[in-house]
This record gives C-alpha cells, sequence and structure tokens, in this order.
C-alpha cells in the first residue's frame, strides 16, 4: 500500500508499505525509527493509506488517526506476519525495511475514520460522484 503522511508543518510524504489488517479493521504496520514517516507520525498522528488490486481494479482508501504500538511482543507479531506476506507476494525472504538502515524497528496503528471503496471493472460505471462506497466508522467501533 502507499502511506500518506504529514510532518507538523503540512510537508506531505508517501511511502509504500506492507501491512495487515486486524479484525477490528484497525491497519497495522512497521517502520523503522529514522525513517521520515515515522517522524512524520510522531509529530502528526494521522495518516492515510491507499491500496489497489490490479486485476480486480479495485482501490481501498483508508485515513484517520494513528498510535504508535509499544509493545515489543505486538511489533514482532506484526513483523512475523509481513514477513509471511513477502515471502509469499514476493519470494524475497525480508521486506525492503529490513534492507534499510534507519534505526530499530517501530509499530505504528491506523484506526481508520473513512474507509473508501472502488471496483472498476463492474460492468456499468455510476456517476463519478457515486463511484466510491463510502463508510464512515463511529468512534466506539474501533
Amino acid at each position: 500500500g502507499i502511506l500518506a503522511t504529514a510532518s507538523s508543518d503540512g510537508m506531505p510524504h508517501a511511502a509504500t508499505i506492507y501491512y495487515i489488517v486486524e479484525p477490528d479493521f484497525s491497519i497495522s504496520f512497521i517502520t523503522k525509527q529514522e525513517t521520515t514517516k515515522c517522524s512524520n507520525l510522531l509529530e502528526n498522528p494521522r495518516a492515510a493509506l491507499a491500496v489497489f488490486d490490479a486485476a480486480s481494479q479495485t482501490t481501498v482508501q483508508a485515513s484517520g488517526g494513528v498510535t504508535k504500538i509499544t509493545e515489543v511482543e505486538e511489533v514482532q507479531r506484526i513483523f512475523s506476519r509481513i514477513l509471511t506476506i513477502t515471502r509469499t507476494t514476493s519470494g524475497n525472504h525480508l521486506p525492503p525495511l529490513a534492507k534499510m538502515d534507519a534505526g530499530k524497528y517501530i509499530g505504528f496503528r491506523i484506526k481508520p475514520h473513512t474507509l473508501k471503496m472502488a471496483e472498476f471493472v463492474k460492468a456499468e460505471y455510476p456517476p463519478t460522484d457515486q463511484l466510491f462506497e463510502n463508510v464512515s466508522l463511529p468512534d466506539d467501533t474501533l
């Protein structure tokens, strides 16, 4: 997916990430402490994630608040799941993040406030303003 963050002064930044979707629809990912996305999230704990599946021409966009994961065991669980995804999708044993010299691993979790999804392979297309299905999640949902 593509993770979009911004610094405290509004400077935008986007980076590709591996992520996992939790049972409560929150989105967990790992980065390293000396990356731009980590600095941005610590200064401005909000993010957006965009995901696209080429085969089905489906896109999902999520945005919301972000929390730092402080439990070492939880960061290890997420990293282990991401390693499995990396092996399955790329045939490589390590995600690109593991090859970066940018400090220690740190975990974050996005609590989506809004989710948007569109499927572009439908036989008939709705008007542009109806293309996305929007889901707003109440604060007590996650």
